[in-house]
């Protein structure tokens, strides 16, 4: 299944989730791949991996997929007491990426061939794609290989606009995807990130809840150890794997993939 990971707002902290939810599905014993699409290169940043431009070589060079992945070793993301039961590949992301969709245009399911590649020479259960903020060419091939969606909004009257927007832009690509491609799609679910005890974020939430209903996933609240981690180029689970942070993205998780399976029964 490719999930893509979204909002229309940066800032949110989706390359946070990104990284957590590809990260917990391999340590629950899962083949995940996170492909990284932003040009800032987030994710090699976070697991402090090589920053090279392989998602630009895999879908303009055409290079194989072997040369272009990173296989993360198990320590880099999950306990010593817990190690990953599965696998997490990285496709990284650099300065060329931007430069992807001009190379492509006239191949509009490079990305969905290039996601199809990924899980048959990994033997994937999941591809996670760590999204751009900002609106770009490539999103409508993004969009076009995204089974599901996982909507990550701080509980801010803006950020809630940008899953209004991603909620919109998908909503038109679903009918496409049915069509010419015989996929469905779905949402997994809208994630409320850095909550605070507030009179604003609890209207905000209560505004959000109204909206979106049974797919509202449990908050994420503000909390230091998410930005020690980063600081130290962790993930909760390797800085503070008895955390409330963690414990609350544990439960992130495992809200995934319960909508995972949910979906998997009506198809």
């Amino acid at each position: 299944m490719n999930i893509a990971v979204t909002n229309r707002k940066g800032g949110v902290g989706k390359s946070t989730m990104s990284l957590h939810l590809a990260s917990g599905l391999a340590t629950l014993g899962y083949r995940v791949a996170l492909v990284d699409t932003d040009s800032q290169g987030h994710v090699s940043l976070s697991l402090d991996l090589p920053e090279t431009d392989g998602l630009y070589r895999a879908l303009v060079n055409d290079e194989p997929i072997e040369d272009i992945v990173i296989s993360v070793e198990k320590d880099a993301y999950s306990p010593a007491d817990n190690p990953a039961k599965g696998h997490l590949f990285v496709i990284p992301a650099e300065d060329k990426t931007y430069q992807i969709s001009s190379h492509i245009e006239q191949q509009p399911f490079k990305f969905l061939n290039f996601t199809d590649d990924l899980k048959k020479v990994l033997n994937l259960h999941f591809v996670v794609i760590d999204t751009s903020p900002t609106i770009k060419d490539l999103d409508s091939q993004i969009f076009m290989a995204t089974d599901g969606y996982l909507y990550v909004s701080e509980a801010e009257k803006l950020s809630r606009h940008g899953v209004e927007k991603a909620i919109k832009q998908m909503s038109g690509l679903v009918n496409d995807r049915v069509r010419h491609l015989r996929r469905p799609t779905t949402v997994l679910g809208v994630l409320p990130n850095k909550v605070r005890n507030t009179d604003s974020h609890i209207y905000n939430l209560e505004e959000m809840e109204a909206a979106y209903g049974k797919y509202m996933l449990d908050p994420i609240r503000l909390r230091t150890a998410w930005s020690e981690a980063s600081v130290y180029t962790e993930t909760l689970f390797t800085y503070a794997p008895t955390s409330e942070a963690a414990k609350e993205a544990w439960r992130m998780i495992q809200q995934v993939v319960e909508a995972v399976n949910a979906w998997h029964q009506t198809k």
